[in-house]
């Protein structure tokens, strides 16, 4: 290819959107008969084969500050290192400065710094734990390796499809959504006034909604400083409107961690731990914080003294349209409180 060529070319993928480049991969693998994902995972296997050894697989987060002039090499790093596709490395870079869960060795870890730095992106390593065997990849939870819990567009798309078609299917017989089991989607906001826990308190909340068979199905990009995070979780299982009021009821009584040493079964006691883990990580910030699942709401409110005061409240239907035409709200979580327990309306302040 002409030198000038592929620079025009270079320059048409660095302007591409997520969509349009999600496009533009799909109609090479159907006009030349390839899959993206097969060649990544073959390359994946063929280095794993030539080293010939295992090697411990540390889970660390790579925080990416800076992105610099190189964009287009930083989305190829982002992509090698993380395991995903092109759309969404390219999705990464654009919404820095961000944290990005990868799994790989020690000499992953640095050799993924330095071809950041000779890129000219700026980029910290933090080691958050161990685990062994597996491909690098980006995870931010799973149930397991076929559950579509990535931010990529497409799967996202499917499972926004399928759960369309679950609803379309009920009313078209007639029967009450309510009664029917469906996937449900819980929205779930994750503020944090000071944020410099925000990775632990986000790893604890999703390993606290798997207690109760939850999982992240989509996830918006973070302001970084004060943390402020959407995402959505779905339900492992279909389940009818009581059985998720049920669940997230007994998510409620998990987080009221003073119950922890009273006698309980093994999963309630679980589900106390996983409470209690939470609750801790949201003890570290320095600041007020809050988190809503659905109609469950989590605050942290620290007083001018320092000391910190919890409250969990199961919000009404007119709480929950209070509160969803009201989201800047959740930014104040003293003020938050107070309106909620005043009369609330719908239509906002």
């Amino acid at each position: 290819m002409a030198t000038n060529a592929k620079s025009e070319f270079l320059a048409q993928l660095e302007s591409m959107s997520v969509e349009d480049l999600n496009e533009f991969v799909r109609a090479i693998e159907q006009d030349f008969g390839v899959s993206a994902k097969a060649m990544a995972a073959h390359s994946g296997e063929a280095k794993t084969k030539q080293s010939g050894v295992a090697r411990e697989r540390l889970e660390f987060s790579l925080k990416l500050d800076r992105v610099g002039s190189n964009k287009l090499q930083v989305i190829k790093i982002i992509h090698e290192i993380t395991g995903v596709g092109l759309m969404e490395a390219k999705g990464f870079v654009d919404s820095a400065p961000r944290l990005i869960k990868v799994i790989g060795s020690q000499a992953d870890a640095k050799n993924a710094i330095q071809r950041l730095s000779a890129s000219g992106a700026s980029a910290a390593i933090q080691e958050t734990g161990s685990r062994s065997g597996g491909a690098s990849s980006l995870r931010f939870s799973s149930k397991d390796e076929s559950d579509m819990t990535t931010t990529s567009h497409t799967s996202l798309a499917h499972s926004l499809n399928m759960l369309a078609l679950e609803r379309l299917s009920a009313e078209s017989l007639g029967i009450s959504l309510d009664l029917v089991p469906l996937t449900r989607v819980l929205p779930v906001t994750v503020y944090l006034r000071d944020g410099t826990h925000a990775e632990e308190v986000v790893t604890e909340l999703e390993e606290f909604l798997k207690k109760f068979d939850l999982s992240v199905l989509h996830r918006e990009p973070p302001i970084i400083g004060s943390f402020f995070g959407r995402l959505w979780a779905k339900t492992f299982d279909k389940e009818t409107t009581e059985e998720l009021r049920k669940k997230l009821e007994k998510a409620e009584r998990a987080l009221e961690t003073q119950h922890i040493n009273k006698p309980q079964s093994e999963a309630n006691l679980n589900n106390a731990q996983a409470g209690a883990a939470l609750m801790n990580a949201m003890g570290k910030e320095s600041k007020s914080c809050a988190i809503q699942v659905g109609n469950l709401l989590l605050l942290v409110l620290v007083d001018a003294n320092g000391d910190r005061h919890s409250r969990t409240l199961t919000l009404t239907e007119e709480q929950c349209l209070f509160l969803q035409a009201n989201q800047d709200l959740i930014l104040e979580p003293e003020s938050l409180l107070k309106r909620l327990s005043g009369p609330t309306k719908k239509t906002g302040t």
